[in-house]
């Protein structure tokens, strides 16, 4: 997924950025659908504009939503729709409540428990780096999403970087 910050420090192009919100002259994609057990998955990200001096020439930052559904629009044939979102919870909650969008994966370095939420979209926020390890299982159907388990394993808060043992 690609985020502002990420914006501002690609000096090149890079495969594999998706951006549904973010519309810049790089070589982003909107979209990937892969096919994943027979599914086609489509797989697209949003993340908040950020100061204006931080954006390439010809940038244009469109709402969350907005985006999303164009993308949606792009592929109408698919089994799941997944949207990861980043460092912006306001539009992560909205792009979750539309129709069409299975999954919303939502980063934003946090570091408090927080319950996956069941809306049009499941919902769910990624721990911040390190605190926890996370498997997310998803079951499609003919009807799309049908299960999801998510697990999580505590890791270590701290690690001794004295050498001593």
């Amino acid at each position: 997924m690609l985020s502002i910050l990420a914006l501002a420090a690609l000096a090149e192009p890079r495969p594999g950025l998706v951006s549904a919100n973010l519309l810049t002259p790089l070589p982003v994609l909107r979209r990937v659908v892969a096919s994943v057990g027979g599914h086609d998955v489509l797989v697209t990200g949003v993340s908040r504009g950020g100061p204006d001096y931080l954006w390439p020439p010809g940038t244009q930052v469109v709402p969350a939503v907005d985006g999303v559904e164009e993308v949606l629009s792009l592929s109408p044939e698919r089994s799941l729709s997944v949207v990861l979102a980043y460092d912006d919870p306001k539009a992560a909650r909205a792009v979750s409540q539309l129709p069409g969008v299975d999954l919303v994966v939502e980063a934003g370095d946090y570091q408090a428990r927080w319950k996956p939420l069941v809306e049009q979209a499941v919902h769910v926020r990624t721990w911040r780096q390190g605190l926890r390890l996370t498997e997310l299982r998803l079951w499609v159907g003919d009807d799309g999403l049908q299960r999801v388990v998510l697990r999580e394993v505590a890791l270590d808060e701290a690690l001794d970087r004295g050498g001593r043992r």
